[in-house]
């Protein structure tokens, strides 16, 4: 999941240039000037940018409450190119905590911290001969580390259920 979240980090960092191409002055209000880009590319690619940050940031993250805060912005006209210009540089930020392994190293810590203590769970339960118990919770750490290292590094998941395990035996 990783290597496709990095990947799209760059894919939508390419694409920005074909919205920014579109930038054009156009006529404002009193005589002023707007610097101006095509609103249905920018909107697209807005799409894709807040749903990767949703995915790679959470919904809680920095990068997403900025990006609200762009949008919200009533002050900026639809397709100003200085307000694209504002996204990509979210954008940029994003990729960069991204890519730099500081979103995901407080994913980790919080997922060590519950796993730490289910795991002490899993041996009190043992302790006390609720082996069952014990096995499941221990059980359930474990493919839960696994499927998060799997995502990490890009490797696809199987599925081991019992009619498989009973094939390879």
């Amino acid at each position: 999941m990783a290597i496709v979240l990095s990947r799209r980090f760059a894919e939508l960092i390419d694409q920005y240039a074909a919205v920014a191409a579109t930038a054009h002055t156009s006529g404002g209000i009193n005589g002023g000037t707007l610097r101006l880009v095509d609103g249905a590319k920018l909107l697209g690619w807005l799409t894709k940018v807040k749903s990767l940050l949703r995915q790679a940031c959470g919904d809680d993250s920095a990068h997403l409450e900025n990006f609200s805060k762009v949008e919200k912005d009533s002050s900026w006209w639809t397709g100003s190119a200085d307000k694209a210009a504002l996204y990509f540089e979210i954008l940029k930020a994003a990729q960069e905590d991204y890519d730099g392994g500081y979103l995901e190293s407080i994913r980790t810590m919080v997922s060590a911290e519950v796993f730490a203590s289910e795991l002490e769970q899993a041996e009190e339960l043992l302790r006390n001969h609720y082996h069952v118990a014990a096995a499941v919770i221990a059980g359930t750490v474990l493919e839960t580390t696994v499927r998060a290292l799997a995502d990490r590094h890009g490797v696809a998941k199987a599925s081991l259920n019992r009619k498989r395990l009973a094939v390879a035996s």
